[in-house]
């Protein structure tokens, strides 16, 4: 009777022991649940979202059709007969000294920014227009550690977007930060054409920075890109040389002329 109410009372110890524990570890994972910031489930129409860092990664697709078009270049008033959305205008060849080539990126002379948050996946069509050019493109600042045939020079790490031909790149944002892609063909003047730049997000929690300012917009992104011997600023001429452009940054005063 003895051995019997003792082993009672172990099973009944025992019982109450794991009810506990489970009681215990139920109320640690609901607790957990509670408190964590869950972002909210509203969908968004693209990647350009506000990050979260528990945010499923997102499949972005892009789609760069690279092509060229025809320029009046070195007119009278020595600036490139463009609208400011960067498409060719209709000015007088009386006027200037010559047409040339631009190169065009949907049919822009700066191709569109790409911004994501981080770990999104990149999927890009690059469609090639380029009559017996073939390029390949590079993302700055991305390792491409998962896909390393997807970035670089052509012959090299990948093959060669051929001439009229659609390629897909795919490939992770995992490094955060404010990068840029453009084109690599061999061609200084076309590489620095062919590119656009590639912002990768991350949330307000792990960005080390957010303290530092109160909005972060995309109109706030200032692209500087050299055609030539002119600059531009995201896609529009400043009707300036680049090389007077450096004289007006040294001396206060210049007598070089636009």
């Amino acid at each position: 009777m003895a051995v019997y109410r003792q082993s009672f009372h172990q099973c009944l110890f025992l019982w109450i022991f794991r009810c506990t524990l489970f009681v215990g570890v139920i109320s640690v994972v609901l607790s957990i649940v509670y408190y964590t910031p869950f972002p909210d489930m509203n969908t968004f129409p693209d990647c350009n979202r506000p990050c979260h860092e528990l945010d499923w990664p997102m499949i972005c697709r892009f789609k760069l059709h690279v092509q060229y078009s025809e320029s009046l270049t070195l007119c009278q008033n020595h600036t490139f007969c463009t609208n400011e959305d960067g498409f060719t205008k209709s000015c007088s060849t009386q006027s200037c000294e010559h047409v040339e080539n631009v190169h065009l990126i949907n049919g822009k002379l700066l191709g569109p920014t790409i911004q994501v948050c981080k770990n999104d996946i990149l999927v890009i069509d690059i469609i090639n227009h380029l009559p017996a050019r073939s390029i390949a493109f590079h993302w700055h600042g991305q390792l491409v550690r998962e896909t390393p045939s997807m970035d670089g020079i052509a012959m090299v790490t990948q093959c060669p977007v051929l001439s009229h031909t659609v390629y897909q790149y795919k490939l992770r944002a995992a490094q955060t930060g404010t990068h840029y892609y453009h084109a690599l063909t061999g061609d200084s003047i076309l590489d620095q054409s062919l590119q656009g730049g590639l912002i990768v997000r991350e949330s307000d929690r792990e960005e080390v920075h957010s303290k530092l300012y109160n909005e972060d917009r995309v109109s706030h992104t200032v692209h500087l890109t050299q055609h030539k011997d002119l600059l531009f600023v995201n896609g529009r001429s400043l009707q300036v040389s680049f090389g007077c452009l450096l004289l007006l940054m040294i001396q206060s005063e210049s007598h070089c002329t636009t």
